[in-house]
């Protein structure tokens, strides 16, 4: 049975504000799709994938830890991927914002019921 080698929870990419850089980056300099918004996102999608001067490091590492599966709620050498792993294009990651932004108001009713709707 062949071993799927994952990221060590400890790793940290060479653009990451975890991995010593002393930038005063927002945090969304970390790639992590779980902060941020949609502008930042598509901003480092861009910003990795046409000015990263290690970008190539990066691929090799994605290829390295990830080599039949895809990441999950990163953004890893100028692509996106969602929590599941799906490759997500810059309408993706506004979707993603939306849905995350409205995630405290799911599974609550948008209004109150009414007194003639109310069941007793």
């Amino acid at each position: 049975m062949a071993t799927i080698a994952t990221k060590p929870s400890t790793w940290h990419g060479p653009c990451s504000t975890q991995s010593g850089s002393n930038t005063d980056e927002p945090p969304h300099a970390s790639w992590d799709l779980n902060i941020g918004d949609a502008q930042s996102w598509v901003r480092a999608v861009k910003t990795c994938a046409e000015e990263c001067p290690v970008r190539a490091l990066c691929i090799a590492s994605r290829q390295e830890f990830y080599p039949y599966s895809n990441p999950g709620g990163v953004i890893w050498a100028g692509v996106a991927y969602s929590e599941s792993g799906r490759v997500l294009d810059a309408d993706g990651l506004r979707r993603l914002a939306a849905v995350q932004r409205n995630k405290p108001f799911r599974g609550r009713p948008r209004r109150p019921a009414s007194e003639s709707t109310r069941v007793a």
